[in-house]
């Protein structure tokens, strides 16, 4: 079996299906596992173009999440946010918050907690 993997460094490799989420730093990427994190020096948008095939939504500008990790959505209107595995709670913004709501409706997984 074949795992596609991001590259950190030049001796830090992590597969993708590990990843948690990514964050935005300024013009570096915080790469969060479930046990450990990471900082890259590329950009976000690099390591979303690569990751581009696998379960990641941008929830924000600065956050990619792995929807494998997520426990629960929030999708109240006036504080939308996305609740993971390890209780972390990560903010949706309003831009996103549509696209959020159209992908929830329309792939809707059995192990995601929905709340309106």
């Amino acid at each position: 079996m074949i795992f596609q993997t991001i590259k950190i460094n030049k001796k830090t490799v992590v597969e993708v299906a590990e990843i948690m989420f990514l964050q935005s730093s300024s013009n570096y990427t915080i790469i969060f596992t479930s046990d450990n994190y990471f900082i890259s020096t590329k950009h976000l948008k690099v390591h979303e173009s690569v990751i581009n095939n696998h379960n990641f939504i941008r929830i924000n500008r600065g956050l990619l999440v792995n929807l494998f990790f997520v426990k629960a959505i929030n999708l109240n209107k006036s504080n939308p946010f996305v609740t993971l595995h390890n209780s972390k709670t990560l903010n949706i913004s309003r831009r996103k918050y549509s696209l959020i709501l159209y992908n929830s409706l329309s792939n809707s997984r059995q192990n995601i907690t929905y709340q309106f």
